[in-house]
C-alpha cells in the first residue's frame, strides 16, 4: 500500500438495524428464512440497479461503489471533480436505500465522512472509512450523521443549498426523508406512505422494547422532516 493509492473521497458506513436479529432467528427457525432471503435479494437487486443509474457523463471514479459486510453497507465515491459531488452522490444513494429498507420494515443508522480512501473490488481502506465507521458507532438513533470532515465539505461546498442535509435536534444529518427524493405521488402522499409503514411496524412491537423506541424516534423524525419541508 502506497500513498499514491489513496484518493480524496466520501464514505458512508450504514448499519441495517434488525438484520442481526433476523439472521439469528433464521438460524433456528426455518420459517424466518424467506424473510432473510427477501432482504438479501432486495439489497443485491438494489445495488445492481443503482450501479446503472448514474448519469453517463459521471466519471467512473465518482460513481458510488458498494460493499456488504454482514449487516453493514459501505457506499463510497471519489472526489474526482474537486468539489462536493462525491458527497452528494453518497447522500442520494443513502436516501434511496433508507427508504427501501423502511418500506420492508428495517431502519438504518450510520455515519458519512470525507477524507483519504483507497477502494478495491472487495475492500476499502483509509481515514474516510474509519471516520464513517466511528461516526456510526456514536450515533444512538436511526439517522445518518455527518462527521466533522463531511460537515466542513458541506458547509464550504458549491452545492450546499442543494444537498439533502438537515440540522435536526442540533445534529447535522442526512435529510433521509426529503420529499424531493420520493419516487411516486405527491409529497403529501409520500409522507402518508411513510407514516403507514412506521405505524405498521410499531403495532408489531412490544411496549418499551429497544426496537419500538427506535421506530418511535423515526416517527418523530419524519414528523419534523415534514414540518421542515411544509409538506
Amino acid at each position: 500500500m502506497t500513498a499514491s493509492a489513496f484518493s480524496e473521497g466520501t464514505v458512508a458506513f450504514l448499519d441495517i438495524l434488525g438484520f442481526k436479529a433476523l439472521v439469528d432467528a433464521a438460524e433456528s427457525d426455518p420459517a424466518r428464512g424467506p424473510a432473510l432471503s427477501d432482504l438479501v435479494r432486495m439489497l443485491d437487486d438494489h445495488v445492481e440497479i443503482e450501479k446503472g443509474r448514474s448519469h453517463p457523463d459521471v466519471s467512473e471514479r465518482l460513481k458510488p461503489d458498494w460493499i456488504f459486510i454482514s449487516d453493514s453497507l459501505i457506499i463510497s465515491s471519489l472526489n474526482d471533480a474537486g468539489d462536493d459531488r462525491d458527497l452528494a452522490a453518497v447522500m442520494v444513494k443513502t436516501i434511496r436505500i433508507a427508504n427501501r429498507l423502511l418500506a420492508m420494515g428495517y431502519l438504518i443508522r450510520g455515519g458519512i465522512s470525507r477524507g483519504p480512501v483507497w477502494r478495491k473490488p472487495a475492500n476499502i481502506f483509509g481515514s474516510a472509512y474509519i471516520q464513517a465507521y466511528a461516526q456510526e458507532q456514536t450515533t444512538q438513533w436511526p439517522r445518518i450523521q455527518l462527521s466533522k470532515q463531511a460537515e466542513k465539505v458541506w458547509k464550504n461546498g458549491r452545492m450546499r443549498d442543494y444537498l439533502p442535509v438537515a440540522e435536526d435536534l442540533d445534529v447535522t444529518v442526512v435529510d433521509l426523508f426529503h420529499p424531493y427524493y420520493s419516487t411516486t405521488g405527491t409529497h403529501q402522499e409520500y409522507f402518508e406512505r411513510l407514516g403507514s409503514a412506521i405505524e405498521k411496524n410499531l403495532a408489531a412491537l412490544p411496549e418499551w422494547s429497544a426496537p419500538r423506541l427506535k421506530w418511535e424516534w423515526v416517527r418523530d423524525f419524519v414528523r419534523r422532516t415534514r414540518s421542515r419541508h411544509r409538506a
